[in-house]
């Protein structure tokens, strides 16, 4: 018997559900750059496109007036097979789409998540995150073009919203004069989101990618052969295959369900410590603090978490050297505060480096003076003695890019924990370090201490 991928009607079948399922779109052209091949998205998108631009020029038309190959979905699909793009797209958009793809077949390079911003034949700006690739005859030779193509549109106009709503929080902030802690808060709350979207979108796209949509196809398979099941699950060559699919299928959902769990733990994580953050904030928490055991490493680990997309994305290794520590009495949240703006401000510092090989460092140790201490080291383009001296202060900021932002309210946290912050910088383009101490107990609580 021969395996699943080895089987043509197998090889069909998985094809033709990819393309009238998958919400992208999916293509397949010639050299000529006319479709071969197509989802079912892109026959839906291009058949809107071609019924805006139709009733544009015919604004009395009723649906019986509509040409034949509008009349229906089915109708289209057959109509677009041997058209290009400026058969059914805006002149813009095919355009676009031509120069690129001329580009492909004359090269044989790839186009990978291009991101591209048209406007529609209904007047709207799109935006679409885009891939195509050369299509290869079984000698290597060029025969065309494929590629996917995923409307974004949403999540940029979500962001240019939350874009503006970020503008006025912070325009109304300093009308109150309170902008540098809004410009933290944000940041904060910001990054936190960040790490939460990353979750969600991860999740989404496991879901919509999940293997338990193919339980319908073995159902129906087994209900079209009820009469003869026993026969056809141990004669059928088809049927034969069932039970391994069935147990790889298991297989797989049961990895996609830890997957999902792990990150929902995350993002339920990620939301606990924005309640948090932003419960500190409230007027009545300035002189309030609660001591606890608290395990560094796992603070550190929470901190780096946040930043771990923006870290990866921007090429920067990260190192960690971690000595065996106690835990120690500390306020858990401040401490954490403290590490988020640190390791922000080393990635900020490394951000306009030229250096290729860009590293943070972040360690732990214990010191004789009953202190730890975490050092976050990076390569980045260093402090001046001037900038060192100052950067703690209010207000202060060395530019957009690079260290500063949120330092001097670290520094106050480290004192109201009972702890230090100092910086250290051999000069600029020697990188910096940023050197936490914090005391290995504290009392219990603030109004202890006070009665003593």
């Amino acid at each position: 018997m021969s395996k699943a991928e080895d089987n043509p009607i197998i090889e069909r079948d998985l094809l033709r559900a990819l393309l009238e399922n998958l919400p992208d779109v999916i293509f397949f052209k010639d050299l000529n750059f006319r479709f071969v091949r197509f989802s079912r998205s892109t026959a839906e998108q291009a058949r809107a496109s071609m019924l805006t631009t139709y009733r544009a020029a015919h604004p009395l038309a009723q649906p019986e007036d509509l040409p034949e190959h509008l009349g229906s979905p089915e109708r289209f699909a057959e109509y677009l097979i041997g058209k290009t793009d400026a058969d059914v797209f805006s002149e813009e958009r095919a355009r676009s789409s031509h120069q690129d793809e001329q580009r492909i077949i004359s090269t044989g390079e790839p186009l990978v998540n291009h991101l591209k911003h048209t406007n529609e034949t209904d007047g709207r700006a799109r935006w679409r995150l885009t891939t195509k690739m050369p299509w290869r005859d079984e000698t290597g030779n060029i025969i065309g073009i494929f590629g996917i193509s995923r409307d974004i549109t949403a999540q940029k106009e979500a962001e240019a919203r939350l874009e503006a709503v970020h503008k006025r929080m912070v325009d109304n902030a300093r009308l109150l004069g309170e902008a540098d802690l809004a410009a933290e808060v944000l940041h904060n709350v910001g990054n936190i989101l960040n790490s939460a979207n990353v979750s969600c979108t991860l999740m989404i796209d496991k879901v919509k990618a999940s293997k338990s949509t193919s339980l319908s196809k073995v159902a129906s398979l087994l209900t079209n052969e009820r009469d003869r099941c026993g026969e056809y699950l141990t004669s059928d060559p088809r049927g034969r295959m069932i039970p391994y699919y069935l147990s790889n299928l298991a297989d797989q959902l049961a990895v996609e369900q830890v997957s999902l769990l792990n990150e929902l733990s995350s993002l339920h994580t990620h939301m606990v410590h924005i309640a948090q953050y932003v419960a500190s904030q409230r007027p009545a928490a300035p002189n309030q603090r609660h001591f606890e055991e608290a395990n560094l490493v796992q603070l550190v680990e929470d901190a780096l978490s946040l930043y771990a997309g923006e870290l990866e994305q921007a090429r920067i290794g990260v190192r960690k050297e971690f000595e065996p520590a106690p835990a120690v009495v500390t306020d858990r949240h401040k401490v954490l505060q403290i590490l988020i703006n640190l390791i922000g401000n080393a990635k900020g510092g490394l951000a306009p480096s030229s250096r290729p090989d860009k590293w943070l460092q972040i360690g732990i140790s214990c010191r004789a003076d009953n202190f730890v201490a975490i050092e976050v080291v990076d390569n980045g383009v260093g402090l001046s003695e001037e900038l060192v001296a100052g950067i703690f202060s209010q207000g202060f900021e060395t530019n957009q890019n690079s260290y500063g932002g949120g330092l001097h309210r670290s520094a106050l946290a480290a004192a109201d924990v009972r702890g230090s912050l100092k910086a250290e910088s051999k000069g600029p383009g020697q990188g910096a370090r940023f050197t936490l101490l914090l005391p290995r107990d504290n009392p219990v609580s603030v109004a202890d201490e006070e009665q003593k």
